[in-house]
């Protein structure tokens, strides 16, 4: 059995990067709600990202694939972790506070790890991988506060619109480094994975009823913000990281989400941190070590 994947210091730079840039999309989500709706927000995204994905990778000289059976791939992973969750999260944030959307978006770790234990041979789950997504779950609760939770059971469909996004990603996450996507150029399999995402959501555009000169320029921006950076520059992170660290690792960065979102807070509107964005602070970055420790050679395994 293949050892375990090994993580190096550049990878925690590019999984806090990555962090950050997804705890961003949400309040750009939120801005962008403001004068698009959501179908037509999400199409929007996806296609100024294919746009600029394609164009930029074209541009390095980099050539796209040809293989038919290569774009299927991409477009099983853009149904499954790019067009399928986008529509599920823009649709239930509209229902489902940001609070108690970050917890279950906490999710994406433990499913994560499940699904990469149970498809991978690289990727088993062991005792100090599980203690590190229980205990860096548990900081987003602390960092969210508890009382977040008593919003769950109602608008019981938003929330598990969440949850499934959580775990079509964790299954997304995994099946990019089964489906062998991962070995090729990040530029290139980010291109291609968002051009068929985007031409994907183009049947989104008859049930969205927004119109072009309804749009604000803040809205504008905004969805113009989460093509470049949150999907284009976030895939490219997600893609390298997949493929040099795999998915348990990887998708540790929706731990840093609501976190970035504070620190973010702090640094731009002058908010002040409390104890319990701190005590936060040290359980998800203390989870995030534990995972990473190793007891033994042996991995636990359900066999």
């Amino acid at each position: 059995m293949p050892s375990d994947l090994k993580a190096e210091k550049q990878h925690y730079v590019m999984l806090v990067a990555l962090g950050l840039i997804w705890g961003s999309s949400f309040p750009l989500i939120k801005i962008s709600l403001e004068t698009i709706d959501a179908l037509s927000g999400v199409v929007a995204r996806l296609v100024l990202a294919a746009v600029f994905m394609t164009l930029f990778t074209l541009s390095r000289g980099l050539r796209l694939p040809r293989d038919p059976a290569l774009w299927g791939k991409f477009s099983l992973l853009a149904m499954m972790g790019t067009l399928g969750p986008f529509v599920l999260i823009f649709w239930a944030q509209q229902y489902v506070d940001a609070a108690l959307a970050s917890i279950l978006m906490g999710l994406v770790p433990l499913s994560s790890l499940v699904m990469a234990h149970l498809l991978t041979s690289d990727e088993k789950m062991s005792v100090p991988k599980l203690a590190g997504v229980l205990v860096g779950f548990a900081g987003v609760v602390v960092l969210i506060g508890p009382e977040a939770l008593s919003g769950l059971g109602t608008n019981v469909i938003g929330q598990i619109a969440i949850a499934l996004s959580a775990f079509s990603y964790g299954f997304n996450s995994v099946m990019a480094r089964r489906t062998r996507v991962t070995d090729l150029n990040p530029f290139v399999s980010t291109s291609g994975v968002l051009i068929c995402s985007a031409l994907l959501s183009l049947p989104l555009l008859f049930i969205g009823g927004t119109e072009l000169h309804t749009v604000s320029l803040r809205s504008g921006l905004a969805v113009t913000g989460l093509a470049v950076l949150g999907t284009c520059g976030a895939y490219i992170l997600l893609y390298t990281l997949l493929r040099q660290v795999g998915a348990a690792f990887t998708s540790l960065n929706n731990y840093l989400v609501p976190l970035s979102g504070v620190g973010i807070s702090v640094v731009f509107l002058g908010e002040q941190l409390n104890a319990s964005a701190l005590l936060a602070f040290c359980l998800i970055v203390g989870g995030i070590a534990i995972s990473r420790m190793r007891i033994g050679r042996k991995a636990v395994t359900t066999e």
